[in-house]
């Protein structure tokens, strides 16, 4: 790397002698933003820039970027070639961040510019401002977080740039006034380019107009408005101070899939496209449903056209349709539990064969190939009623094991096969949570988002846990006869696990329901009032409570006088309660009391005690009645109620984004059960130990998630190179409808509100008295008359 440039005869920079006292570094210069010593150090001491500091792992350049030196940055830009300087930028610290990051982590708005100006020049070859460190953040994300908002909007103007990156700065107003954005910030933007004096006074900000100018402009330049508008939304919830901006964005998203007069226009702006990156040759398809789904784009998601293109991909079939006919239905279950039985009988094997047999791990992975579905089990219906009629079956045996009456001496049958389960279930579990963390972006959903993995977790560790107090059982017999207690201990804390194992499954089979139209919307319903509302009424029942059991607790302790050194009178209040609670005092303790007001509002011990004390009791029964089971409940049944017609809609649309989630997620993953997975686990070391050695790759493809198989590609068949053009023209089409239309709607709104003033000028002109009125009233309504 060319980055030890040595300097020409005659140009020796002077260099502070106190820097040399004190073991001077390319990290102190870049830390004091002493540029002569930098240049100095660099160009003449021969130290690298590429030399990384022990404890954060940065680079000089990367300490520039920390502490604004922006006249290192601009020496270091002036000798290094653009290679070099492209090398410098992506070079990673300890938590993998870059210049970018560091630069938007200190809040640096000149550091952060001179980089979007080497960018922009060409200089850097790659885009640092995409890439994410260690905790999945990009550099805008870490400008968000530290709530640097002018910073953030930085960013966001540049989204907008990079959308019409054609556009001559010169000859485009769009992209000159955007760049003038950036030079208010105090970008160095050349003479030339600046705008002119009649446009200064106009609005720099990040508003609806802005956008809508830049989605005309990129479609000029024959941009595809669908990743237009996903990239600002995208940016805009990033930035966390553009939220009332992104319903503006997807309501654009909208109005375009509204503008479509047929299914197969749909299809065309949603088809997979090529694109060819900035400041690169290189070429990447980009998939709008794909991004959509990674964004969390839920109103995109959820428009009935593209919920219908996912059902297609659901059921090519029409089996969902053929088993809702109560007429059908026994033929479908029937069909059914034979695929069952023949994928019982053939999984296992395909797993034991595939790493050893190079045609069957092949004919097992025909989708990576075919994309027309021809293979039953590529269907993702298909793969989601095996995996619910193989999690049904393991429900049973759940059950009969709960209900079992199986001697405590020994270890049945049952218990072996749920432990086979639950061990294949949390393998399930850490290779998902592995992936998620492995090959996530910044945009990826998150491991605990979809709870259902929290509850696979909560089987299958409850589980071993009951299995291993069974085997501590078993192996403590022949003990003496006074160990009894602990051994009934023991099997009461192993019943106490096998009941949370299957409770929990059975409530995860409310997941089968997730994909129906009329009670998924009530399952997301649930979630969101669980996590809003059972949240908010825990914490002030549990502070009133708190405050009731501490005030209970003064009032019936046990109070005590002595007499002399030695003897005490003891006084309880315990009379009415003595055989209510074991302990000689009804409030004892913190959670003694807490148990007693809790026993009293459900009506299982009496109240008479509280008589004992003859105010101050009944009055602190009837305020803890009152606070509990009149105010607080109450309170409780109108948030669910006001919080279930608030999201009724949201419902909906989450409903549909997450049975989209599943359908993409199912069409991407192996067909692998559990407990199968250790099958297939095992086999597979077996076999990358054998055939590692000749091969130097896997036996198999150990991933979960195949990225290698694209979503939706079967709406242009590879083999059929003509449809790619017609559907391009029918794209065209709808661009040309669509940019049409919210131009006339722009001019309609300028308009109107020129308009409005004028003849709010006209009027104060002709006739003062009439204007007083006017002003009194909205001015529009007279506008309309």
């Amino acid at each position: 790397m060319g980055v030890k440039v040595q300097p020409a005869e005659g140009d020796m920079p002077s260099f502070d002698l106190r820097a040399e006292q004190k073991a001077p570094s390319l990290f102190v210069a870049a830390l004091n933003d002493d540029v002569v010593s930098f240049e100095f150090l660099w160009r003449t001491k021969g130290m690298l820039l590429t030399e990384t500091q022990p404890y954060y792992k940065r680079t000089p350049v990367q300490f520039c970027c920390a502490n604004n030196s922006v006249k290192c940055l601009e020496l270091v830009a002036k000798h290094c070639t653009d290679d070099e300087l492209t090398e410098l930028c992506v070079m990673k610290d300890w938590m993998h961040k870059n210049t970018a990051h560091v630069a938007a982590n200190a809040g640096h708005t000149e550091a952060c510019l001179l980089l979007f100006k080497w960018f922009f020049e060409g200089k850097l070859k790659k885009d640092i401002f995409e890439e994410i460190d260690v905790l999945k953040n990009t550099p805008m994300r870490w400008a968000a977080e530290k709530g640097f908002a002018d910073l953030s909007e930085l960013f966001v103007i540049r989204c907008f740039i990079m959308q019409m990156p054609k556009a001559n700065i010169r000859d485009h107003h769009t992209k000159k006034k955007l760049f003038h954005i950036l030079q208010l910030h105090g970008y160095d933007l050349e003479e030339q380019h600046v705008l002119d004096k009649d446009a200064s006074n106009v609005d720099f900000k990040v508003n609806e107009s802005l956008i809508v100018d830049v989605i005309q402009a990129a479609y000029l330049e024959g941009g595809h408005i669908v990743k237009v508008l996903l990239e600002i939304e995208r940016y805009l919830n990033t930035g966390k101070f553009f939220g009332h901006l992104v319903p503006i964005v997807s309501n654009l998203l909208l109005k375009l899939i509204d503008t479509c007069r047929n299914k197969e226009e749909v299809r065309a702006i949603v088809a997979p496209f090529k694109i060819v990156h900035h400041n690169s040759q290189g070429q990447e398809t980009y998939n709008p449903v794909t991004e959509a789904l990674r964004n969390r784009n839920m109103e995109f998601i959820a428009h009935p056209e593209v919920t219908a293109m996912f059902m297609e991909r659901w059921d090519p079939f029409g089996s969902y349709v053929f088993a809702s006919n109560v007429g059908s239905f026994p033929f479908f279950f029937i069909c059914t539990m034979a695929l069952y039985m023949v994928c019982l009988a053939v999984m296992p094997l395909t797993c034991l064969l595939r790493p050893f047999i190079p045609w069957v791990n092949t004919f097992s992975m025909r989708s990576r190939e075919r994309s027309s579905m021809l293979y039953l089990w590529q269907i993702p219906f298909v793969r989601w009623l095996a995996n619910y009629v193989v999690m049904f079956t393991w429900l049973i045996i759940f059950t009969l094991q709960a209900f079992a009456v199986d001697p405590p001496e020994m270890i049945s049958w049952r218990e072996w096969a749920l432990l086979a389960y639950s061990i294949g279930l949390i393998v399930d579990e850490a290779q998902d949570m592995t992936e998620s963390r492995l090959y996530a972006s910044d945009t990826t959903l998150p491991y605990t988002s979809d709870c259902w993995n929290v509850f696979d977790l909560g089987i299958g560790f409850s589980y071993l846990g009951y299995f291993g107090v069974q085997i501590a059982y078993l192996n403590s017999s022949g003990r003496t006869a006074d160990d009894a207690t602990e051994d009934l201990n023991c099997i009461a804390i192993g019943q106490v696990l096998m009941g949370i194992a299957v409770g929990l499954m059975w409530i995860r089979m409310l997941e089968v329901l997730e994909v129906t139209e009329s009670i998924g919307p009530l399952l997301e319903a649930l979630r969101i009032m669980i996590a809003i509302d059972f949240t908010r009424i825990f914490i002030l029942a549990g502070v009133v409570l708190l405050g009731f059991t501490c005030s209970s607790f003064c009032l019936f302790r046990t109070i005590c006088i002595h007499e002399n050194t030695v003897d005490e009178n003891c006084y309880t209040y315990n009379e009415n309660w003595e055989t209510d609670w074991p302990e000689k005092n009804s409030f004892s303790g913190l959670v003694g009391s807490a148990q007693q007001l809790l026993a009293v509002l459900w009506g299982t011990t009496s109240t008479t005690g509280f008589n004992q004390k003859n105010i101050a009791g009944p009055i602190l029964l009837l305020l803890f009645n009152i606070s509990i089971a009149v105010i607080l409940m109450n309170l409780f049944i109108a948030m669910l109620a006001d919080t279930y017609t608030n999201i009724r809609a949201q419902a909906i649309v989450q409903s549909r984004f997450r049975r989209a989630y599943t359908i993409a997620t199912l069409g991407a993953r192996e067909c692998i059960y559990v407990p199968i997975n250790l099958i297939n686990l095992i086999a597979g070391l077996l076999g990358t130990l054998i055939w590692y050695p000749f091969t130097r790759k896997p036996a198999i493809r150990f991933r979960k998630d195949d990225p290698a198989i694209p979503l939706f590609l079967w709406i242009i068949p590879a083999q059929q190179p003509d449809n790619a053009t017609k559907y391009a023209q029918r794209r065209q089409a709808v661009f040309d409808l669509f940019v049409k239309t919210i131009k006339m709607e722009q001019q309609e709104s300028r308009w109107g509100t020129k308009m409005v003033e004028l003849i709010t000028k006209f009027i104060k002109k002709q006739d003062p008295l009439l204007y007083s009125e006017v002003s009194a009233i909205n001015a529009h309504e007279v506008v309309d008359e």
